[in-house]
């Protein structure tokens, strides 16, 4: 049986705390923003350019805050964002047969208009 590495687990945990973190201050970000808007437009009369602009604004900023977490959580991690080919050439396809359009053929079923 294979034994644990408790530290491991531990960041593992606090890595899914951080993305748990991170959704939720996406969703109350904007959920507050359109609060916001709502009161803006009920104070000042605005209505619905409070709401509109907030909404906008919260949607971009905590977006765009989600975005930069995440692309940190991601290289503290040591992973990258594309997984790499195979380092051989052994494990390559061949390239695919250069056809040209006077060598491909019709099914004889085929209607042309």
């Amino acid at each position: 049986m294979a034994k644990r590495d408790p530290g491991k687990e531990g960041d593992e945990a606090k890595r899914l705390w951080k993305i748990s973190a991170m959704g939720s201050e996406l969703a109350f970000g904007i959920i507050g923003m359109v609060l916001l808007g709502l009161l803006l437009d009920w104070w000042l009369g605005w209505s619905p350019w409070g709401v509109i602009t907030c909404t906008v604004l919260g949607v971009v900023g905590t977006g765009y805050n989600f975005i930069r977490q995440a692309l940190a959580l991601n290289r503290g991690a040591g992973t990258t964002a594309r997984p790499t080919g195979p380092k051989d050439d052994s494990a390559r396809e061949a390239p695919a047969k250069d056809t040209k359009a006077d060598d491909l053929e019709f099914p004889p079923d085929f209607d042309t208009y």
